[in-house]
């Protein structure tokens, strides 16, 4: 019981620790390395965290709960037990998250498909009504039924690629000066999709912790 203890005690020291770090982070009064070292350090300091309070549960749960003998897990060496603990956690967490961050870039991957076949026809300054017509059918419910996924029809970024296309095919119609600087928009469009993609593949992402306080700060912070 005392381990428990003890180690909820150095979670609070953690978290402490770390709402110190959060505090001075984003100071412009360090230069760019040492703001790095204290992001780093923050980073780092929430998965520590993570780890320890999730390790404290499975410390309460094979040791004070009638649930223990479901697990018939009486290892007594701590070290031992938070080194199976921490195995069976990361493969669970690392299994978890890599297949929702894979769901999550499909919507990316295709939509970088998307653009990639319409490029050429931006290219030549050509009308695309033909190929929107591709575009929505590859996002549509029958499409992603057949594997057994979600439509993208519906999603957010799916809904403003369509908007910036529709934008071009008008403006090529109408033979408008306006084409060019939509065809810099879905350029932009592009750019950002890619980052978002290459985004959903940083180790950070395994962090159900860092996840979850990014998330709530990201919320926080003014658009």
């Amino acid at each position: 019981m005392l381990e428990i203890y003890y180690t909820l005690l150095v979670v609070i020291m953690l978290f402490v620790i770390n709402l110190l770090l959060l505090a001075i982070k984003d100071s412009t009064k360090f230069s760019f390395k040492t703001r790095f070292k204290i992001n780093f350090s923050y980073k780092l300091i929430i998965y520590l965290v993570e780890i320890l309070f999730m390790f404290s549960l499975f410390q309460l749960i094979i040791m004070e709960t009638p649930i223990k003998d479901l697990f018939s897990y009486d290892e007594r060496s701590f070290l031992k037990r938070f080194i199976d603990f921490f195995t069976v956690y990361q493969i669970f967490i690392f299994i978890v998250l890599n297949l929702y961050d894979s769901l999550d870039k499909e919507v990316y991957l295709s939509l970088l498909h998307q653009i990639e076949h319409i490029q050429p026809y931006l290219d030549e300054n050509k009308s695309i009504s033909s190929v929107m017509n591709e575009v929505k059918s590859s996002s549509s419910h029958d499409r992603y039924s057949k594997y057994d996924d979600i439509s993208l029809s519906d999603n957010e970024y799916y809904i403003e690629f369509l908007k910036l296309l529709k934008e071009y095919d008008d403006s090529i119609k109408q033979e408008s000066e306006i084409t060019n600087d939509i065809k810099f928009k879905i350029t932009l469009f592009k750019a950002t999709i890619l980052e978002k993609k290459e985004r959903n593949d940083s180790l950070w992402n395994l962090s159900l912790y860092l996840r979850l306080t990014l998330k709530f700060l990201n919320k926080k912070s003014p658009q």
